[in-house]
């Protein structure tokens, strides 16, 4: 991967980066069982602002950290600059900002002139070749879609560092929108989504004219492309509509849901037709006894075709010795993983982060704990001269049981999924399907 690193980089930052950077793409691209997609990526050479969705607590700032040719300046709470994780942020280049709700026992003044000082740093660190991320929404919390308005700072600062360079410092937001396929999941799937960069420069003379104005016309076309490229419901209702369509198979991801709804807000007849379909097929549904998420499973499985499917069952057969191995070697790491997050966690944001900070440490020393068993209870005349070297392969042959147990799971789950259609008679003349049909007819029409 090509890295390219401004003049003021320390010795250290040019003799880590590259190695950090092809970690992680590594690490997010290969092994995953839902690799990382990027969609409309565009060129991340030179100085920009990485204006990204923040739904996912410090999870966030990993993709905005690798993804460029050089290492971001991220603007983070300033709640975040203390022990144990605040030498790490910093050498990572976090900026603290001072938040009203974070501080209400300080001035606004003092609040004013630390953030002052952060944003001037910013603006001396994108004027030396860096690039800086922002998460405009201020705070990262479980809501159906972003959470509007968005904070004028990316703005602010975008504009102030434009104009300390007489619009000459080239300087692009890119508006990124980040679905997770779970929050509480490592490895579950991350779709990037790029939106169109926007060239601030371009609002020279409205900056020149009234800042005021300026900023919110900014403001106002990056608040466009993000709600573009992140799966953003307006509200509740919305959000457990498009999951129940996601989970029917009727459309690919929430960010399709999203998109489609956004396109259809002001068709009223599109949403009572919806909700009286709907809840038409749910009822029907609940007599036959079918869980929603199996109608997907099973459009899914139909959607293989007949040789792809009879590779798959030949899969699932064959496979199910090494996916009970897999349950009864990795059930105990994943036990010890779950409790000790679910211990300190508060919300599922801080799962996810917990999860993927704690995984390598707890798995590793559950891992050398079953080799130790092993060796000294179970196996103890065939492990006596069994040293570290055997305990790596351990580890690496329980990641890869790991894995292959996920993609069986995955293929037994759909297959699975046919036997609640079996036993409840449905066929292709049965009013479910004809409901089910009804609801994708009308999604279609619109």
């Amino acid at each position: 991967m090509r890295t390219k690193l401004p003049k003021s980089a320390t010795f250290i930052q040019r003799a880590t980066y590259s190695f950090i950077r092809s970690f992680f793409h590594f690490f997010f691209t290969f092994l995953p069982y839902y690799p990382i997609k990027r969609i409309n990526k565009p060129n991340l050479d030179g100085v920009f602002i990485w204006s990204c969705s923040h739904s996912n607590f410090l999870c966030d700032a990993v993709p905005a950290g690798y993804e460029g040719n050089a290492p971001t300046k991220f603007l983070g709470k300033s709640t975040l600059f203390r022990f144990p994780i605040k030498t790490f942020i910093e050498f990572c280049g976090a900026l603290p900002v001072a938040r009203a709700e974070d501080y209400k026992d300080k001035t606004q003044e003092s609040r004013v002139a630390q953030n002052r000082s952060t944003f001037k740093a910013a603006i001396a660190a994108m004027k030396d070749g860096w690039p800086v991320a922002i998460f405009p929404e201020g705070v990262s919390i479980v809501s159906p879609g972003l959470t509007l308005p968005l904070k004028p700072g990316v703005a602010k600062l975008a504009l102030s560092a434009e104009d300390d360079s007489d619009f000459n410092l080239g300087l692009r937001i890119i508006p990124v929108g980040l679905e997770y396929g779970s929050r509480v999941k490592v490895a579950s799937g991350l779709n990037i989504r790029y939106g169109k960069p926007i060239l601030v420069s371009r609002y020279k003379d409205d900056y020149k004219e009234n800042e005021q104005q300026a900023v919110k016309k900014l403001m106002n076309e990056l608040t466009e492309q993000m709600v573009s490229v992140f799966p953003h419901f307006e509200d509740e209702h919305k959000q457990t509509i498009g999951k129940k369509l996601v989970a029917l198979g009727l459309v690919r991801s929430k960010y399709d849901a999203a998109q489609l709804f956004l396109a259809r807000k002001n068709a009223p007849e599109f949403w009572s037709g919806l909700d009286k379909k709907m809840k038409a097929f749910e009822e029907v549904t609940r007599n036959s006894g079918i869980p929603v998420p199996a109608w997907g499973l099973r459009r899914i499985w139909k959607e293989l075709g007949p040789i792809r499917r009879a590779k798959r069952r030949l899969y699932i057969l064959f496979g199910l010795p090494f996916a009970i191995i897999d349950a009864l070697n990795n059930s105990l790491p994943e036990f010890v993983l779950s409790s000790t997050v679910d211990l300190i966690a508060v919300d599922e944001t801080e799962k996810m982060t917990l999860r993927f900070m704690a995984s390598p440490i707890l798995l590793g020393l559950v891992y050398c704990a079953q080799f130790i068993f092993f060796k000294y209870i179970v196996f103890e005349s065939y492990m006596q001269n069994m040293g570290f070297g055997s305990y790596i392969i351990y580890c690496l042959c329980s990641f890869m049981l790991w894995y292959f147990g996920v993609h069986w799971r995955r293929q037994f789950k759909r297959w699975f999924s046919l036997l609640f259609f079996y036993k409840a008679g449905i066929d292709a003349k049965s009013e479910s399907v004809a409901r089910y049909k009804e609801l994708r007819k009308h999604l279609s029409d619109f």
